[in-house]
């Protein structure tokens, strides 16, 4: 059975006007892209790419999916931020499970990287010693350690 199909019991709020919803109560709490990040939410609620959205837009949620989606409102009322609510984000060619508990990763984090792993001094060390201290997800250990296998890495929060 498909993740989007209908529920037949009673009219169910569909995909697109849940979009919508979505899209307006997160312009009033201030968030950056609403429409962008109301996209991305509701590609993971309905599993489908968020560029395909516009093909399920009349297609109604599921009763289960129109529970989540309650929940979904009230924590995007909150401000809470999408990577929380989705419970995952994308770093680098990794997908992180991410909440609460430690920082979600920033764009700056992989310029990082890029610099740690150009540095030639570094490269040229047959393992690599390294210390993450305030590992958080473990993004900056994680990429270290996929492009640098043979190096000694400690992660510690």
């Amino acid at each position: 059975m498909s993740v989007l199909s209908p529920n037949t019991e009673q009219q169910a709020e569909t995909v697109g006007t849940a979009l919508t919803k979505l899209a307006d109560l997160l312009a009033c709490a201030d968030v950056e892209s609403p429409a962008i990040s109301a996209q991305w939410l509701m590609a993971d609620l309905c599993d489908v790419p968020r560029l395909a959205l516009g093909d399920y837009s009349s297609t109604p949620l599921t009763d289960a999916q129109q529970a989540h989606f309650e929940a979904i409102v009230e924590r995007a009322a909150r401000a809470e931020p999408m990577q929380y609510i989705v419970g995952h984000t994308d770093f680098m060619d990794f997908a992180l499970r991410c909440d609460h508990r430690a920082l979600i990763p920033r764009p700056e984090t992989e310029v990082l990287i890029a610099n740690v792993l150009a540095d030639a001094g570094l490269a040229q060390r047959s393992q690599p010693v390294v210390i993450d201290v305030g590992t958080g997800t473990g993004c900056i250990a994680l990429a270290l350690a996929a492009q640098w296998p043979n190096a000694r890495i400690t992660a510690i929060d």
